[in-house]
């Protein structure tokens, strides 16, 4: 081996020592270093792909919450027109000739988180809220509303345990026959 010609063989050596020097400062290799190494690289892609498996699990949940919200709002406004269709039909059968009743709600933006209300109208008078009916009025309004609900999503049992209280006597026999019916 030949060396070049202006090499310093005193400046190689302190070289080496130094290099040396610096080598054994580093301290020992871990023999153990390469399988730490696999073992937590092995843990880091369990991770990752747990990680990636969370993310396309929220991603379908929120996919079918948002199939769940569609169809329970179209199956509330299906319920609700079906209900609001029976209410009117009963309440001029309980009320008479004339008169006539709506369920209406502040919004049908955000169904089912809407707030129903209802406005009646018995015969002869102006349209009215719950609170502006007398108590058979409420009570024949109430009954009318049930049974809307009833006829819509029959259930197998129904108490009702003194509706009648206070209905005069030409009312109870309303509530008798609707009950009948």
């Amino acid at each position: 081996v030949s060396l070049p010609d202006d090499l310093d063989p005193d400046a190689v050596e302190a070289d080496i020592r130094s290099l040396q020097g610096r080598l054994n400062a580093i301290g020992s290799v871990n023999p153990l270093a390469q399988e730490e190494y696999d073992s937590e690289k092995e843990r880091l892609d369990f991770l990752e792909e747990q990680q990636a498996d969370l993310a396309h699990a929220e991603d379908t949940l929120l996919e079918t919450i948002s199939e769940i919200n569609t169809t329970a709002s179209e199956r509330f406004l299906e319920t609700y027109d079906a209900i609001q269709d029976s209410f009117a039909d009963l309440f001029a059968e309980l009320f008479g000739q004339g008169a006539s009743a709506q369920l209406t709600d502040d919004t049908r933006d955000t169904p089912p988180d809407t707030s129903v209300f209802h406005i009646a109208q018995p015969r002869g008078k102006r349209p009215v809220t719950l609170n502006q009916l007398s108590s058979g009025e409420k009570t024949l309004t109430a009954i009318a509303l049930l049974f809307a609900i009833y006829l819509v999503k029959p259930s197998p049992f129904c108490i009702l345990d003194e509706v009648d209280a206070p209905l005069d006597d030409a009312n109870v026999g309303r509530f008798c026959d609707i009950v009948l019916e």
